[in-house]
Protein backbone atom coordinates (compact mmCIF):
# COMPACT_ATOMS: atom_id res chain seq x y z
CA UNK A 1 0.00 0.00 0.00
CA UNK A 2 1.13 3.06 -0.95
CA UNK A 3 0.99 6.21 1.47
CA UNK A 4 0.80 10.11 0.61
CA UNK A 5 2.59 12.59 2.55
CA UNK A 6 0.49 15.07 3.85
CA UNK A 7 2.27 18.76 3.56
CA UNK A 8 2.09 20.99 6.37
CA UNK A 9 3.47 24.18 6.90
CA UNK A 10 6.49 24.41 9.49
CA UNK A 11 6.41 25.86 12.35
CA UNK A 12 8.34 29.23 13.74
CA UNK A 13 10.85 26.61 15.56
CA UNK A 14 11.23 24.31 12.48
CA UNK A 15 12.26 27.39 10.51
CA UNK A 16 14.77 28.84 12.46
CA UNK A 17 16.31 25.38 12.75
CA UNK A 18 16.40 24.92 8.94
CA UNK A 19 17.50 28.64 8.63
CA UNK A 20 20.37 27.70 10.92
CA UNK A 21 21.45 24.84 9.30
CA UNK A 22 21.61 26.58 5.73
CA UNK A 23 23.38 29.17 6.82
CA UNK A 24 26.01 27.12 8.95
CA UNK A 25 25.47 28.68 12.26
CA UNK A 26 26.34 27.27 15.39
CA UNK A 27 23.40 26.62 18.26
CA UNK A 28 26.01 28.58 20.87
CA UNK A 29 26.54 31.25 18.44
CA UNK A 30 22.60 31.57 17.70
CA UNK A 31 21.95 30.95 21.48
CA UNK A 32 23.96 33.81 22.22
CA UNK A 33 22.75 36.22 19.40
CA UNK A 34 19.32 35.35 21.51
CA UNK A 35 20.30 35.59 24.80
CA UNK A 36 18.98 32.01 25.59
CA UNK A 37 20.49 29.08 26.99
CA UNK A 38 21.36 26.18 24.20
CA UNK A 39 18.84 24.10 25.61
CA UNK A 40 16.26 26.79 25.44
CA UNK A 41 16.82 27.05 21.71
CA UNK A 42 16.91 23.51 21.06
CA UNK A 43 13.42 23.25 22.79
CA UNK A 44 12.23 26.55 20.53
CA UNK A 45 13.27 24.21 17.73
CA UNK A 46 11.56 20.99 18.78
CA UNK A 47 8.81 22.92 19.34
CA UNK A 48 8.40 22.39 23.06
CA UNK A 49 8.51 26.12 24.47
CA UNK A 50 7.27 29.00 23.11
CA UNK A 51 8.73 31.65 21.42
CA UNK A 52 8.15 35.22 23.19
CA UNK A 53 7.98 38.50 21.31
CA UNK A 54 11.56 39.96 22.37
CA UNK A 55 13.44 36.94 21.75
CA UNK A 56 11.21 37.20 18.07
CA UNK A 57 13.00 41.24 18.14
CA UNK A 58 16.49 40.02 19.00
CA UNK A 59 15.71 37.08 15.95
CA UNK A 60 14.85 39.95 13.11
CA UNK A 61 17.81 42.71 14.74
CA UNK A 62 20.66 39.65 14.45
CA UNK A 63 19.06 37.79 11.63
CA UNK A 64 17.69 40.21 9.07
CA UNK A 65 17.26 38.15 6.05
CA UNK A 66 15.65 35.07 8.48
CA UNK A 67 11.74 35.53 7.36
CA UNK A 68 8.97 34.78 9.99
CA UNK A 69 5.82 35.68 8.17
CA UNK A 70 4.02 33.16 6.42
CA UNK A 71 3.53 33.16 2.17
CA UNK A 72 -0.70 33.65 3.57
CA UNK A 73 0.57 36.84 5.34
CA UNK A 74 2.60 38.63 2.76
CA UNK A 75 -0.44 38.45 0.65
CA UNK A 76 -2.45 41.63 -0.33
CA UNK A 77 -5.24 42.49 2.54
CA UNK A 78 -8.50 44.54 1.50
CA UNK A 79 -8.15 46.58 4.49
CA UNK A 80 -4.98 47.99 5.83
CA UNK A 81 -4.73 50.22 8.67
CA UNK A 82 -8.85 50.57 8.49
CA UNK A 83 -8.21 51.79 4.86
CA UNK A 84 -10.20 49.75 1.89
CA UNK A 85 -7.39 48.69 -1.02
CA UNK A 86 -9.70 48.95 -4.03
CA UNK A 87 -6.88 47.18 -6.08
CA UNK A 88 -6.88 44.16 -3.58
CA UNK A 89 -10.84 44.16 -3.99
CA UNK A 90 -10.96 44.09 -7.94
CA UNK A 91 -8.38 41.41 -7.58
CA UNK A 92 -10.62 39.13 -5.45
CA UNK A 93 -13.43 40.09 -7.42
CA UNK A 94 -11.60 39.18 -10.52
CA UNK A 95 -10.28 36.19 -9.59
CA UNK A 96 -13.52 34.98 -8.43
CA UNK A 97 -15.40 35.61 -11.22
CA UNK A 98 -16.51 32.50 -11.54
CA UNK A 99 -17.86 31.72 -8.29
CA UNK A 100 -20.26 34.85 -8.50
CA UNK A 101 -21.54 34.17 -12.23
CA UNK A 102 -22.80 31.03 -10.58
CA UNK A 103 -24.30 31.91 -7.59
CA UNK A 104 -26.07 34.53 -9.09
CA UNK A 105 -27.48 32.59 -11.92
CA UNK A 106 -28.23 29.94 -9.04
CA UNK A 107 -30.11 32.72 -7.16
CA UNK A 108 -32.08 33.99 -10.06
CA UNK A 109 -32.86 30.36 -11.19
CA UNK A 110 -34.33 29.84 -7.79
CA UNK A 111 -35.93 33.54 -7.42
CA UNK A 112 -37.71 32.98 -11.11
CA UNK A 113 -38.70 29.09 -10.16
CA UNK A 114 -39.80 30.53 -7.06
CA UNK A 115 -42.36 32.94 -8.25
CA UNK A 116 -44.35 30.13 -10.64
CA UNK A 117 -44.70 27.69 -7.87
CA UNK A 118 -45.13 29.42 -5.00
CA UNK A 119 -48.58 30.91 -4.92
CA UNK A 120 -49.34 34.26 -5.12
CA UNK A 121 -52.24 35.96 -3.10
CA UNK A 122 -54.34 39.42 -4.31
CA UNK A 123 -55.82 41.58 -1.10
CA UNK A 124 -58.65 44.02 -1.23
CA UNK A 125 -59.78 45.90 1.68
CA UNK A 126 -63.00 48.49 2.44
CA UNK A 127 -63.51 50.06 5.35
CA UNK A 128 -66.73 50.18 7.51
CA UNK A 129 -68.30 53.09 10.27
CA UNK A 130 -70.33 51.78 12.62
CA UNK A 131 -73.30 53.06 11.56
CA UNK A 132 -75.83 55.16 13.65
CA UNK A 133 -79.46 54.05 14.55
CA UNK A 134 -80.87 56.81 12.65
CA UNK A 135 -84.55 54.89 13.09
CA UNK A 136 -84.24 55.51 16.84
CA UNK A 137 -83.20 58.89 16.67
CA UNK A 138 -86.77 59.55 15.15
CA UNK A 139 -88.16 58.19 18.01
CA UNK A 140 -87.05 61.19 20.38
CA UNK A 141 -90.24 62.67 20.43
CA UNK A 142 -92.28 59.77 22.17
CA UNK A 143 -88.87 58.81 24.19
CA UNK A 144 -89.16 62.28 25.99
CA UNK A 145 -92.88 61.72 26.48
CA UNK A 146 -92.09 58.68 28.05
CA UNK A 147 -89.63 60.00 30.30
CA UNK A 148 -92.01 62.93 31.37
CA UNK A 149 -94.43 59.86 32.53
CA UNK A 150 -91.48 58.69 34.76
CA UNK A 151 -90.55 55.90 32.72
CA UNK A 152 -87.52 54.27 32.28
CA UNK A 153 -86.29 53.90 28.07
CA UNK A 154 -84.02 51.00 27.03
CA UNK A 155 -80.42 51.92 26.05
CA UNK A 156 -80.30 52.75 22.09
CA UNK A 157 -76.70 51.91 22.26
CA UNK A 158 -75.08 49.11 19.49
CA UNK A 159 -75.04 45.78 21.29
CA UNK A 160 -72.90 43.83 18.89
CA UNK A 161 -69.75 44.06 18.03
CA UNK A 162 -68.99 44.43 13.93
CA UNK A 163 -65.75 43.10 13.95
CA UNK A 164 -67.26 39.60 15.46
CA UNK A 165 -70.22 39.71 13.12
CA UNK A 166 -67.43 39.62 10.02
CA UNK A 167 -65.96 37.26 11.60
CA UNK A 168 -69.16 35.08 12.47
CA UNK A 169 -70.83 31.90 10.81
CA UNK A 170 -73.43 33.54 9.54
CA UNK A 171 -71.43 35.80 7.24
CA UNK A 172 -68.97 32.78 6.38
CA UNK A 173 -71.75 30.52 5.49
CA UNK A 174 -73.24 33.16 3.41
CA UNK A 175 -69.72 33.32 1.71
CA UNK A 176 -68.91 29.91 0.96
CA UNK A 177 -72.67 29.57 -0.44
CA UNK A 178 -72.35 31.88 -3.03
CA UNK A 179 -70.64 31.50 -6.30
CA UNK A 180 -67.95 33.85 -7.50
CA UNK A 181 -66.97 35.07 -10.91
CA UNK A 182 -63.41 33.87 -11.57
CA UNK A 183 -60.56 35.17 -14.23
CA UNK A 184 -61.39 32.40 -16.50
CA UNK A 185 -64.98 33.27 -16.50
CA UNK A 186 -66.69 30.40 -14.86
CA UNK A 187 -68.73 31.05 -11.15
CA UNK A 188 -67.70 28.79 -8.00
CA UNK A 189 -68.29 28.41 -4.88
CA UNK A 190 -64.63 29.06 -2.48
CA UNK A 191 -65.07 25.20 -1.48
CA UNK A 192 -64.67 24.71 -5.66
CA UNK A 193 -61.65 26.70 -6.28
CA UNK A 194 -60.15 26.00 -2.86
CA UNK A 195 -60.91 22.26 -4.32
CA UNK A 196 -61.62 21.45 -1.13
CA UNK A 197 -64.91 19.16 -1.95
CA UNK A 198 -62.03 16.93 -4.15
CA UNK A 199 -60.74 14.14 -1.54
CA UNK A 200 -57.14 12.80 -1.89
CA UNK A 201 -56.51 9.65 -4.03
CA UNK A 202 -55.82 7.23 -0.85
CA UNK A 203 -59.45 8.78 0.66
CA UNK A 204 -61.72 7.73 -1.90
CA UNK A 205 -60.13 4.22 -2.19
CA UNK A 206 -60.70 2.89 1.12
CA UNK A 207 -64.06 5.21 1.01
CA UNK A 208 -65.52 5.72 -2.67
CA UNK A 209 -69.04 6.55 -1.72
CA UNK A 210 -68.60 8.79 1.79
CA UNK A 211 -68.08 12.43 1.28
CA UNK A 212 -68.52 14.61 4.61
CA UNK A 213 -70.15 17.54 3.55
CA UNK A 214 -70.06 18.70 7.28
CA UNK A 215 -66.57 18.20 7.62
CA UNK A 216 -65.66 19.94 4.07
CA UNK A 217 -68.14 23.39 4.84
CA UNK A 218 -65.97 23.30 9.01
CA UNK A 219 -62.67 22.99 6.77
CA UNK A 220 -63.86 25.70 4.44
CA UNK A 221 -65.05 28.20 7.23
CA UNK A 222 -61.97 27.99 9.40
CA UNK A 223 -59.55 28.33 5.98
CA UNK A 224 -61.82 31.72 4.90
CA UNK A 225 -60.92 32.99 8.33
CA UNK A 226 -57.46 32.55 7.58
CA UNK A 227 -57.81 35.12 4.78
CA UNK A 228 -60.18 37.58 6.44
CA UNK A 229 -58.32 39.95 8.54
CA UNK A 230 -60.38 42.79 10.85
CA UNK A 231 -58.41 45.78 12.10
CA UNK A 232 -60.72 48.08 14.74
CA UNK A 233 -59.10 51.68 14.95
CA UNK A 234 -59.83 52.27 18.83
CA UNK A 235 -59.70 56.31 18.27
CA UNK A 236 -61.80 56.55 15.24
CA UNK A 237 -64.31 53.31 14.91
CA UNK A 238 -63.42 52.92 11.34
CA UNK A 239 -63.40 49.68 10.67
CA UNK A 240 -61.20 47.70 7.76
CA UNK A 241 -62.23 44.12 6.17
CA UNK A 242 -58.67 42.38 4.04
CA UNK A 243 -59.57 39.60 2.22
CA UNK A 244 -56.64 37.87 0.80
CA UNK A 245 -57.31 35.51 -1.85
CA UNK A 246 -55.69 33.56 -5.07
CA UNK A 247 -57.57 35.62 -7.51
CA UNK A 248 -57.66 39.07 -7.18
CA UNK A 249 -61.52 39.69 -8.86
CA UNK A 250 -62.93 36.81 -6.23
CA UNK A 251 -60.71 38.92 -3.70
CA UNK A 252 -62.65 42.12 -4.07
CA UNK A 253 -65.65 40.19 -4.28
CA UNK A 254 -65.82 38.77 -1.25
CA UNK A 255 -64.93 42.03 0.29
CA UNK A 256 -67.77 43.66 -0.94
CA UNK A 257 -70.21 40.93 -0.09
CA UNK A 258 -68.93 40.65 3.54
CA UNK A 259 -69.27 44.56 3.64
CA UNK A 260 -72.92 44.96 2.27
CA UNK A 261 -73.68 41.48 4.55
CA UNK A 262 -72.67 43.39 7.59
CA UNK A 263 -74.38 46.43 6.71
CA UNK A 264 -77.78 44.22 6.22
CA UNK A 265 -77.50 42.36 9.38
CA UNK A 266 -76.82 46.03 10.78
CA UNK A 267 -79.45 47.29 9.77
CA UNK A 268 -82.11 44.36 10.13
CA UNK A 269 -80.71 44.47 14.19
CA UNK A 270 -81.04 48.24 14.56
CA UNK A 271 -84.88 47.86 12.34
CA UNK A 272 -85.61 44.98 15.21
CA UNK A 273 -84.23 47.33 17.89
CA UNK A 274 -86.53 50.32 16.82
CA UNK A 275 -89.65 47.76 16.59
CA UNK A 276 -89.04 46.55 20.34
CA UNK A 277 -88.57 50.21 21.85
CA UNK A 278 -91.67 51.34 19.46
CA UNK A 279 -93.92 48.41 21.35
CA UNK A 280 -92.14 48.91 24.45
CA UNK A 281 -93.17 53.07 24.69
CA UNK A 282 -96.94 52.59 22.57
CA UNK A 283 -97.71 50.14 25.43
CA UNK A 284 -96.27 52.35 28.40
CA UNK A 285 -98.33 54.77 26.79
CA UNK A 286 -101.75 53.00 26.84
CA UNK A 287 -101.34 51.67 30.21
CA UNK A 288 -100.63 55.51 31.38
CA UNK A 289 -103.67 56.89 29.35
CA UNK A 290 -105.74 54.02 30.77
CA UNK A 291 -104.71 55.31 34.54
CA UNK A 292 -105.18 58.77 33.46
CA UNK A 293 -109.16 58.08 32.27
CA UNK A 294 -109.18 56.41 35.67
CA UNK A 295 -108.44 59.14 37.41
CA UNK A 296 -110.05 61.38 35.61
CA UNK A 297 -113.45 59.42 36.80
CA UNK A 298 -112.41 59.36 40.48
CA UNK A 299 -111.72 62.79 40.29
CA UNK A 300 -115.50 63.52 38.58
CA UNK A 301 -116.54 60.74 41.56
CA UNK A 302 -114.65 62.73 44.03
CA UNK A 303 -116.84 66.32 42.92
Amino acid sequence: KSTKAIATKPTLGQKIKRYRLMNDIRQEDMANQLAVSRATLINYEKGHTTINVDVLDRLKNAYPDFDIEDEDAKKSKIIQDNIIDFKVLFNVLHDSRKYIFFFTLLAAIFGIAGSFLLTKYYSAQISLYPAKKDAIQGLGQFQSLATNFGMNMPNNDQDFNISDVVQSRLIANKVLQKKWAIRTGLELSLIEIWELDKLPFWYTFFRPSFIDTAYIHDKAIKYLSKHVDVDEDRLTSLIKITVTLEDPVVSASVANFIGDQVQSYIQKENSAQTNKEKLFISDRLLIVKNELESLELELKFFK
